[in-house]
């Protein structure tokens, strides 16, 4: 079998809606991951895509310096955080946006310095690096990214997104990107992981219903800006929480898979607002070794954003969010059923 056959076989697969389930003899029976991106039908079509590890970005080089030095919202309390080995933030180069417009350096409403991105674009928003810095448990490698990177194979964090009317995976400049909330957990492998191709029901709830304009460019995905909102999220004693970001920007790499199919690696950037962060994170970091107080603590001195052009009452985040494709069922165009 050639490659466009292989390729076409493939197409025809995902329009009959067996993305993992179409399958013909011989070596060449799936695409190869660098065979492109599927050329989408002439009639928009509609993509899903379940959520399979998410955490807090972690900048390439990032590290904690050789001095022991105060820390100002270390609470000597059940987990002495008091003396620490600040991480090295300055001249780090973030993958990430520019969520306000500005390239700030120490000004503004809300005083912070911007980052520069690996490409060198200026004015990269990253503040919740002042968070993983100064407590313990969210630096990284701790145990936040640990639970958050099992989150949704566990179950406690079901996220699905879909793509509306698209015409072509490589360009199409106009989409439609719905961030959802999941009632059910898919399918898991021998491996413990998410599988390709698992179907889940969407949560009825529209608070967790999401929409972002969107587009595609070289096989990658960007959406936003617009708001975002999470739900029935249960970290360690922390149950139901919700993650509310506003002016959210996402950029997620698209690509086929050996074995039919999607996946995308995301960033997915916003401002995460000081009440809904310290009710989604602030039980939970207390239970894995955080002191009360600390998390407001930084939330004082390193809020980057006012929502309200007076407080200090968001910081700008970055999360890594990896899917594969699925499909979810019951959101209101009936689309995506298996």
């Amino acid at each position: 079998m050639t490659q466009h056959a292989a390729s076409l076989l493939f197409a025809l697969c995902l329009l009959s809606t067996c993305t993992l389930g179409c399958i013909a003899e011989g070596p060449d029976a799936a695409p190869e991951v660098d065979a492109g991106p599927w050329m989408g039908p002439a009639s928009p079509t509609t993509l899903d895509f379940l959520v399979t590890s998410m955490s807090f970005a972690v900048p390439e080089g990032i590290q904690a310096s050789s001095k022991t030095v105060a820390n100002p919202c270390g609470v000597k309390k059940g987990t002495d955080n008091t003396l620490y080995e600040p991480l090295v933030l300055d001249g780090l180069k973030i993958d990430g946006f520019d969520l306000d417009g500005t390239d700030t350096q120490g000004d503004g409403i809300c005083p912070h310095t911007d980052y520069v991105s690996p490409s060198g674009t200026k004015g990269v928003d990253y503040g919740f690096l002042h968070v993983m810095d100064m407590i313990r448990p969210v630096r990284p490698g701790q145990t936040v990214e640990v639970v958050l990177k099992s989150a949704p194979a566990q179950g406690l964090m079901r996220i699905g997104l879909r793509l509306k009317g698209v015409d072509d995976l490589l360009e199409d400049d106009d989409v439609s990107v719905q961030i959802v909330t999941t009632a059910e957990t898919p399918l898991l492998g021998a491996d413990g992981q998410i599988l390709a191709g698992s179907s889940v029901a969407v949560d009825p709830d529209p608070a967790f219903h999401s929409t972002l304009p969107g587009r595609i460019e070289g096989g990658v995905l960007h959406a936003g800006p617009g708001d975002v909102t999470m739900g029935k999220i249960n970290l360690l004693v922390a149950t139901d929480r919700v993650i509310a970001f506003k002016n959210v920007r996402i950029r997620a790499a698209l690509k086929a898979r050996p074995t039919g199919g999607y996946e995308a690696d995301a960033i997915i950037a916003g401002w995460w607002e000081r009440e809904s962060m310290s009710q989604a994170i602030g039980k939970a970091i207390l239970a894995i070794g955080a002191n009360q107080g600390e998390l407001q603590c930084v939330l004082d001195k390193y809020a980057d954003h006012s929502l309200d052009g007076k407080t200090c009452n968001a910081m700008s985040t970055i999360l890594r969010a990896k899917a594969v494709s699925g499909f979810i069922t019951g959101l209101p165009d009936g689309a995506g059923e298996p």
